[in-house]
């Protein structure tokens, strides 16, 4: 799949109307210079491929590519294929990776999105503790409390941040239908509370977040053993659904948290922040870059949401307020030195000749 989505996402669009053909490839022979087996490429292309004779479903409109979110390539009389929308590839590397590990008539029992939301658990807890060693702040990931698992909490000289991390997402009407009142709904059914849980109304990210702050307060998360010395919280919500950065969604979670959240905890408690994969991500290059957050009582990821707190001005959204406090960042050096290993190990697949 990784191997597909580079090569979907390597030509140019002056490439491509010189010659539109070098779009497609052929599945009996792309792999031949390599070890790959090529029925698995065959699995892969039957599952996540619509042949040209198929009837597409009329809720993707005539001229929108959401029908081939779910099998991104598009399938040829002559057995070649071509990639409809390489986003729509690239995207299979992260959530819909689990759908395929199922077949499509087994029984759910453990739904893919619990797959997925323990493997963006995992890894943003990762980078938080690469954040948090990097500045001299301390981590503690999934926290027990006697109400339940605070994802991770992060904190230096008084001044503490609360994370949860959802794996939940919008439904796709709720997000193309125009309806602002769907796209509500489906804000709160998603990341505020979800009304049909299996054991009634079940608390999202936001009231998780509302819960970890009184908690805290209260004296009740191990992790914060003197909450009476706290300075600030400063509660982060992040989000693997890239749709929550646009801006404005994070205005309504904000106004959600804010309302839930009792008034006798308001003044010591920051504003929501609401990050995704990448923000956090581009923090480990926010610190490298930027020196000065290793220093100071406040540092590091905690001197940034400080800013957030108290300096981001009219910016509705976390990467808008990180844009213009430092401006783009170099790609981060972790994911480099990752991608150049996988690189690495790809170069071992193909066949000398």
């Amino acid at each position: 799949i990784q191997f597909l989505s580079l090569w979907s996402v390597r030509l140019t669009p002056s490439q491509m109307f010189a010659d539109p053909s070098v779009i497609r490839l052929n599945p009996e022979t792309w792999l031949k210079d390599t070890d790959l087996p090529k029925d698995g490429l065959q699995r892969l292309l039957g599952r996540a491929g619509w042949s040209v004779v198929d009837q597409l479903a009329s809720s993707g409109h005539e001229k929108s590519p959401l029908p081939f979110r779910d099998r991104p390539f598009l399938l040829f009389s002559d057995n070649t294929c071509a990639p409809v929308y390489p986003p729509f590839v690239a995207e299979k590397l992260t959530p819909d990776i689990f759908w395929w590990l199922k077949s499509l008539d087994e029984d759910q029992q453990v739904k893919w999105q619990d797959d997925w939301g323990y493997v963006a658990e995992a890894y943003v807890i990762q980078v938080l503790n690469r954040v948090a060693t990097f500045a001299n702040c301390k981590l503690v990931p999934r926290a027990e409390t006697v109400e339940g698992e605070v994802d991770a909490v992060m904190s230096v000289n008084n001044h503490v941040a609360v994370v949860e991390i959802t794996s939940s997402s919008l439904r796709e009407a709720e997000t193309t239908s125009a309806d602002w009142e769907l796209l509500r709904d489906g804000l709160t059914r998603g990341f505020v509370e979800n009304p049909s849980g299996k054991k009634g109304p079940y608390k999202e990210a936001v009231l998780q977040l509302v819960r970890d702050v009184r908690v805290l307060l209260n004296g009740k998360l191990p992790a914060v053993p003197k909450p009476a010395k706290i300075e600030r919280i400063y509660p982060v919500m992040i989000a693997a659904d890239r749709r929550l950065r646009t801006p404005g969604v994070v205005n309504f979670l904000q106004k959600e948290f804010r309302q839930r959240l009792p008034a006798e905890h308001r003044p010591v408690t920051a504003d929501l922040a609401v990050l995704g994969l990448e923000d956090i991500e581009e923090l480990e290059s926010i610190q490298t870059a930027t020196k000065s957050l290793q220093l100071g009582s406040v540092r590091g990821f905690l001197e940034i949401l400080r800013k957030w707190d108290k300096e981001r001005g009219p910016a509705p959204s976390w990467w808008q307020f990180v844009e213009v406090m430092w401006g783009r960042q170099r790609p981060n050096a972790t994911l480099q030195q990752a991608f150049m290993k996988w690189r690495q190990g790809i170069a071992g697949r193909f066949l000398s000749s």
